[in-house]
């Protein structure tokens, strides 16, 4: 007899933001090189994000299963990713403010 908590299935919306999660952190890689910028802190942040994302994504997944929209998980996907979204969004508008003069 199954449990009413086990999925069936594996959510392909939980594998996106997984992959979008690992996009923006490339993204911030990118921009923090090749402006020499140093907001390492944000970068650490986005990058770990990112290995949370998927660290989590394989953790409540089962891949040998059919494939869903969403499941339970679905939300700490999402959290994850805007976490990540949030702190690259951060490494932008600091070197913004560089650019401009400001030092925060």
């Amino acid at each position: 007899m199954k449990t009413p908590e086990t999925n069936d299935y594996w959510a392909l919306l939980n594998l996106i933001l997984a992959i979008l999660g690992v996009i923006l952190a490339i993204v911030a890689t990118l921009v923090t090189l090749l402006r020499r910028g140093n907001q390492y802190l944000w970068l650490f942040v986005v990058l770990s994000l990112a290995v949370v994302g998927l660290v989590v994504f394989f953790a409540t997944q089962d891949l040998r299963n059919e494939v869903g929209l969403v499941d339970m998980w679905t939300i700490v996907h999402a959290v994850v990713f805007l976490a990540g979204l949030i702190s690259l969004l951060l490494v932008f508008k600091k070197d913004k403010d560089e650019y401009r003069g400001y030092k925060s």
